[in-house]
């Protein structure tokens, strides 16, 4: 069980999702032609950011957990890439 010992200012700003992409026109390369038609390369990031001046891990759980019996964990940073080919 949660116990807020003390209040403290828990305002802040979260990047929640950014997703970084480049699409390659495969038939300009003259390796790939005839292999394939584009090809995608992704990267993609979620929570990377939180700004905030409050103390503990992440200040939107303790607005939620005071409303609830129990502590909850904070939120996961991500971390994904991929590629996408088309033939």
């Amino acid at each position: 069980m949660c116990i807020l010992d003390s209040y403290e200012k828990a305002d802040f700003l979260r990047v929640r999702n950014i997703t970084l992409g480049y699409t390659f026109n495969a038939r300009r390369w003259s390796f790939f032609k005839g292999y394939m038609q584009s090809l995608r390369l992704y990267v993609d990031v979620q929570n990377p950011f939180t700004f905030t001046g409050f103390t503990g891990d992440d200040p939107e759980i303790v607005i939620a957990s005071s409303m609830l019996s129990g502590c909850n964990y904070p939120q996961l940073r991500t971390y994904s890439f991929g590629a996408k080919i088309i033939f």
